[in-house]
């Protein structure tokens, strides 16, 4: 027999681990295809019907699948790598030398990865094509077509091979570095590993403890009453540092907790002997399998937070479509310029009643914008006056302001203070000087983030002041109409024409830009002028949030798949060396009854420790997160959606764990 039919039958003696290997890689390039389908298709960024900025929303899961895919193939190729090491050392002692060793390494590897990529971007072009059909009819949009570019290859080939080649390497220098002899008895070693330090574990928990309860504290710190000036150098970081600092602590106890929970479990219940001695093998094997899984663990752990905790907040978006329009306290509202978008209330009502809409309420709210230019700063700052008496009219706070005076408006909840608004202001015309003392301020979200023309701080004062300010300053008049309809969630059509009306009259004025709005504003004329409606923000949200739901809701599909894929390397590609082990316990007198008993509470550890963990951490970064919006408890919704998502994830695992144990216990029984 020859070296190479040597190596040629151990090859198909091992045909498994050769094509759970390729099937795991070829898996990785389909989904990673499928996701860059809808990542990089520019028809989706680009659409009017899609919010600007859905490339950075679905940055997060691409990040989260660019991770998943790191560790995903870097820990199929160490497992395969690892179940071979005995292999290798007896090729070594038939001669084989280093060089040989990893020219044998490569041919395997190259020729799996071509012939995963090649299956997975077939497949992935297949049910690409079906993913992508379903995402868009699932959010209602059907005039985006499905194409493909180079960048979806270039970039699933790229990082695949780019991650491959990483781990290759590093297994190759290991296997450099490594003894013949450690070679040999690869599988032996790796179950001599000595007992960790158990306090690490204590470490570990107590870390995890200690970030989930800063991440809290901090989030609700008016809660709490924190003392400030003591946690200074805390606030400076700023919310968004915290929260990853705190994730990257929680990780690292994780870490150091499940590595050494088999130890601590060992050294803690070992107090106990009634419980010990009567679960003596459980307890062994779960140290051992804990070692052996560690990181599986941690990936299982991580996966089943980010799944759980992503899917909640996306579904939650998805279903409270309706409840972000009715923040809107108008149906419609437009404003309108001296030049721009003039229409009158008689052929706005036309629009809408040929649309089987009734205008029920028109309230008309005037305004003046004056820009003032500063030098210091060299930046053109702008003031924008409203009446109260207009202000009292769409407003169910009744504001009374005395000559003189003013009251600063910050009309978006998610605006901070200009605090140069509550200094008081004083203009120069050059004939006279025109004071304006604060006499108070109000935080009110009428005219918030979706309404480009405005920024969101407003100075509101008394009609004598209103009048002299427009007839002594330079100022450029707005009006805002503000209109309710009979049925918003059925104007889709009158507010497109309404819209289409205004954008064709304002191309017979002169452009914005000539004038200073046009100037400071980072904005086009068009989303400038363009009216804000319930129906559009329903719309919006649904989509965007369907987007979202339907990407998260594939991804936690994957993580699953992923843990499944994970559990299984681990447990069935050592099941020759567990038969051996429980024949060996059969020789001492252990019975069929016994080991199933011991098995299936062993795998039971196994396959529920490690989502429930995720589960119960995912539930405190929902809790942290919602707090903005008055709390958990404020949002049923979010609690339906949070235990309907965990409750499936946990079904899911069950019938699993069932499918799992009996496979298992059938074969290392026969």
């Amino acid at each position: 027999m020859t070296f190479k039919q040597l190596v040629w039958k151990m090859a198909k003696v091992n045909k498994r681990k050769y094509i759970f290997y390729f099937l795991c890689k070829s898996f990785t390039v389909m989904v990673f295809f499928m996701f860059s389908t809808v990542f990089f298709n520019n028809e989706i960024i680009d659409n009017p019907q899609i919010q600007h900025g859905m490339n950075e929303i679905l940055m997060i899961p691409a990040i989260a699948l660019l991770i998943f895919t790191v560790f995903f193939i870097s820990y199929a190729h160490s497992i395969f790598i690892k179940r071979r090491k005995k292999e290798f050392g007896l090729f070594m002692t038939l001669g084989m030398t280093n060089r040989d060793l990893i020219k044998l390494i490569l041919i395997e590897n190259v020729g799996i990865a071509l012939v995963s990529i090649g299956t997975g971007i077939l497949s992935g072009i297949v049910f690409s094509r079906l993913f992508f059909h379903i995402l868009m009819s699932n959010v209602g949009i059907t005039d985006i077509p499905f194409y493909l570019n180079e960048k979806m290859f270039l970039y699933t080939i790229g990082i695949f091979l780019l991650v491959l080649i990483v781990a290759i390497g590093k297994s190759l220098i290991l296997m450099q570095i490594t003894e013949l002899v450690k070679i040999l008895k690869w599988d032996r070693i790796s179950e001599s590993k000595p007992h960790k330090n158990p306090i690490l574990g204590v470490v570990g928990i107590g870390i995890i403890i200690f970030s989930m309860s800063t991440l809290y504290i901090f989030t609700y710190e008016k809660k709490f009453n924190l003392d400030q000036k003591f946690f200074k150098y805390i606030y400076e970081l700023g919310e968004g540092t915290l929260f990853i600092l705190c994730t990257i602590s929680l990780i690292l106890g994780l870490y150091l907790a499940v590595s050494r929970f088999g130890s601590f479990l060992l050294k803690y219940t070992k107090k106990y002997p009634n419980i010990y001695y009567r679960r003596l093998l459980v307890f062994t094997n779960i140290d051992y399998k804990i070692k052996q899984l560690n990181s599986t663990f941690m990936l299982i752990i991580i996966m089943a937070m980010v799944t759980i905790f992503y899917s909640t907040m996306t579904l939650n978006f998805y279903s409270n479509a309706e409840y972000i329009a009715e923040e809107l306290p108008y149906d419609v509202a437009f404003v309108q310029t001296e030049t721009k978008n003039k229409i009158s209330l008689d052929e706005a009502s036309e629009i809408f009643n040929s649309n089987n809409q009734v205008i029920l309420e028109h309230l008309l709210i005037e305004t003046l914008d004056y820009f003032e230019y500063h030098p210091q700063w060299n930046f053109m700052y702008r003031y924008t006056f409203i009446p109260v008496e207009s202000f009292n009219k769409i407003s169910e706070t009744q504001l009374h302001i005395s000559e003189g005076q003013y009251i600063y408006l910050i009309s978006s909840d998610t605006s901070e203070e200009n605090r140069d608004y509550t200094k008081g202001f004083k203009f120069d015309n050059g004939e006279k000087n025109i004071s304006l003392a604060l006499q108070d301020m109000v935080f009110e979200p009428i005219f918030d983030y979706r309404f480009h023309y405005y920024n969101p701080d407003f100075i509101l004062v008394n009609e004598k002041d209103y009048e002299m300010l427009r007839n002594s300053l330079d100022v450029y008049p707005a009006e805002i109409h503000w209109l309710n309809l009979t049925n918003w969630k059925q104007s889709a059509e009158a507010v497109n024409e309404l819209k289409q009306k205004l954008h064709e009259s304002n191309q017979l004025t002169p452009k914005i830009d000539e004038y200073p709005i046009g100037q400071i504003s980072p904005c086009s004329e068009e989303e400038l002028l363009d009216p804000v409606s319930k129906i559009n923000e329903y719309n919006m949200s649904r989509i965007d949030g369907g987007i979202i739901f339907f990407v998260s809701t594939f991804l936690s599909i994957l993580f699953f798949f992923a843990t499944f894929i994970l559990l299984y390397l681990n447990l069935f590609t050592d099941i020759e060396q567990e038969r051996i082990k429980y024949r060996k316990l059969y020789k001492i007198g252990i019975t069929k009854k016994e080991v199933k008993k011991m098995v299936t509470n062993e795998l039971r550890i196994l396959f529920f420790l490690a989502p429930i963990i995720g589960i119960i951490l995912s539930a405190i970064y929902v809790i942290t997160i919602v707090q903005d919006s008055g709390g958990i408890m404020s949002e049923p919704i979010l609690i339906v959606n949070f235990l309907t998502i965990g409750g499936l994830y946990l079904l899911f695992q069950t019938i699993y764990y069932f499918f799992a144990t009996r496979k298992f216990l059938k074969e290392i029984v026969s």
